[in-house]
């Protein structure tokens, strides 16, 4: 792995999941959308909706629809027929579950058990 990758993975490691947690200190945690928020933020300087309802309605505004199979970092992975998502960094997808917290798993590992269907590429703020 990357050192970008390990900085990231350390940074989110121990936060746990919490069901609509969108901020850490006032939730206690975070779920998938709101860790993606979070590591857009860091990657790519775009700031998301807090509601991924909204996020998705304007995403059209907020970003890029690319085919998961030309990932870059700082892109926002959709799995699971667009119910779960992570946020790609490197060769690696970073996002949370219930039942593991934050993990990674590889690109190579989504695309070959076809768990990303899509991709979505936040516009970068100058």
């Amino acid at each position: 792995m990357t050192t970008d990758v390990l900085t990231t993975l350390d940074r989110y490691n121990d936060i746990p999941w919490v069901d609509g947690g969108r901020d850490v200190q006032r939730d206690g945690g975070l779920d998938c959308w709101g860790l993606a928020r979070k590591v857009v933020l860091d990657l790519n300087n775009a700031d998301l909706p807090e509601d991924n309802s909204e996020a998705f309605a304007r995403m059209g505004e907020l970003a890029q629809v690319v085919e998961a199979e030309a990932l870059q970092p700082g892109d926002i992975v959709l799995m699971q027929r667009d119910q779960h998502v992570g946020v790609c960094i490197g060769d690696r997808v970073i996002h949370t579950s219930r039942s593991a917290g934050v993990q990674c798993v590889t690109v190579e590992a989504l695309r070959r058990l076809k768990l990303a269907t899509r991709a979505l590429r936040p516009w970068r703020r100058p």
